[in-house]
């Protein structure tokens, strides 16, 4: 090998060597503030946190079912598991509905996404007072607007609300309604 050819070779190697160098410090830089974003302060969620049972009626008819409410992630996101049974009337077959919904912190604001076993997926913005839970999707001029609502009762018990709204509009119908009460030890 030349000199010049053997020069260039370990120019390549010091320049490898530093591209590997920067990587790895860019990795660990992102990681390290990754770990160190806080934690959300969920206490607005607090009294809705646990497992609840009730019944309810609305468009798909009378049923009952149950939802938790839980931390998850060590305290990074609430994850909701929500089951609701409908049983058959005339002229409509059993239903049976799963969804599965993540609450979250994100830039300051509260959000949550939503999926369910009827492939309907949902997006969120939430607004938690005393007493009062109200998840709005995101406003669309093609498809509709959803509304969950959640109002804590007397004897701790939960009413439920979930409305819609067409496309581009506020004017809010409700589709279902029903009241929770939470489990015993949740």
């Amino acid at each position: 090998m030349t000199g010049a050819k053997m020069e260039t070779s370990e120019q390549e190697k010091t320049v490898r060597k530093l591209l590997i160098l920067a990587t790895l410090l860019l990795a660990f830089t992102t990681l390290a503030s990754a770990q160190s974003a806080p934690k959300p302060d969920w206490s607005p969620f607090n009294w809705l946190i646990g497992t609840w049972d009730g019944s309810g009626s609305g468009k798909p008819g009378s049923g009952g079912g149950s939802f938790s409410l839980l931390y998850s992630l060590d305290h990074a996101v609430l994850v909701r598991k929500n089951r609701s049974d409908y049983p058959a009337t005339k002229g409509q077959p059993a239903i049976h509905h799963q969804d599965l919904m993540v609450v979250y912190s994100e830039n300051d604001k509260w959000r949550a996404d939503y999926w369910d076993n009827e492939r309907h997926v949902i997006h969120y913005a939430v607004a938690i007072g005393e007493g009062t839970a109200t998840f709005v999707s995101d406003k669309s001029a093609t498809a509709p607007t959803y509304r969950l609502t959640y109002k804590r009762l007397a004897k701790g018990d939960l009413s439920i609300e979930f409305a819609i709204a067409p496309p581009g509009s506020d004017d809010f119908k409700t589709y279902t309604t029903g009241t929770c009460h939470r489990r015993q030890g949740t």
